[in-house]
């Protein structure tokens, strides 16, 4: 059994370790056998609480009720808030903490059994499902509480087999959401990189003029969130990152093929100030408007 952190625990908190005797016996019974928690726990506003473990023999199941942290697992840090279950597996390091200035009330539960690992895959049956779920069931919470009275009571192997069964009501919850989630991201995925094309459109056509990420979102009918996330994924770069890219690449080829100063071509391009014109256009290219177009006089 992987121990849980030593995070001091208030009037409010609460920590459960299911003795030995019972976890043996909750392993050879065949109502529990296939799964069965091993400790369960509830840390209000827990500031200070963190965990580092190089390898643990439980899955840890983990939400965040209210609050903020963050979680170091398989090379990758996620950023835990309101609403985020996650789960742990076995035999892998991971490192957690709660955010110093807005701390995570968290419930969690570590687990065991024969089917555990057969419940981990089937949350995460794909490898591009996240690992980090926002739980939109509102019963879950009364769920996670429930099982946590359960353990609390007088432990004895009646009560913990009870437990096994919400537990597994719990995951089979947390795979519904996790795979609505994953639905819609990829519907969302498919209907931005089709609106690309009229994105990056009617980024051209508005060179002379400042685009805001509100404005590029609704052409794809999503938050500013998720269509600078997918936008990035599909191209490689975030939405203004690259209009002002494009902006750049108008400025050169105005530079070499026009006799325009560096303050109308500036304006041309929605910049009233040329110097701000001049440190974006140095900023991209790495030289000053004016050198670039000098540069080019001297290779020709």
């Amino acid at each position: 059994m992987s121990n849980p952190s030593s995070w001091p625990l208030s009037e409010s908190a609460l920590r459960v370790l299911v003795v030995p005797d019972l976890i043996t016996r909750l392993k050879a019974n065949p109502l529990s056998a296939s799964l069965y928690i091993t400790a369960i726990g509830y840390y209000p506003n827990a500031r200070l609480h963190e965990m580092k473990r190089r390898e643990h023999d439980d899955y840890i199941l983990m939400y965040c009720a209210e609050g903020k942290g963050r979680v170091d697992f398989d090379s990758q840090l996620h950023q835990i808030g309101a609403g985020d279950v996650f789960i742990l597996p076995p035999k892998q390091a991971h490192a957690y903490r709660a955010d110093t200035e807005d701390p995570w009330t968290l419930y969690w539960c570590h687990f065991q059994g024969r089917n555990a690992q057969a419940f981990f895959n089937y949350i995460y049956l794909h490898a591009e499902q996240p690992l980090v779920c926002r739980i939109g069931d509102i019963d879950f919470l009364y769920w996670f509480k429930e099982l946590m009275l359960v353990a609390r009571e007088t432990q004895n192997l009646e009560n913990l087999i009870h437990g096994s069964n919400l537990l597994r009501q719990l995951l089979t919850r947390i795979e519904r959401q996790n795979r609505k989630q994953c639905q819609s991201q990829s519907r969302l995925k498919h209907e931005v990189s089709l609106s690309i094309p009229k994105v990056q459109e009617f980024m051209r056509a508005h060179l002379n003029k400042p685009v805001t990420l509100e404005q590029l979102a609704k052409m794809c009918r999503c938050s500013k969130f998720h269509f600078s996330r997918q936008y990035h994924e599909l191209t490689g770069k975030s939405p203004l990152k690259h209009f002002n890219e494009m902006k750049m690449e108008h400025a050169c080829f105005l530079l070499e093929q026009t006799s325009f100063s560096v303050s109308e071509i500036g304006q041309q391009l929605g910049y009233d100030d040329a110097l701000y014109f001049s440190r974006v256009f140095r900023k991209v290219y790495g030289l000053a408007p004016s050198v670039y177009r000098k540069s080019l006089l001297v290779s020709h």
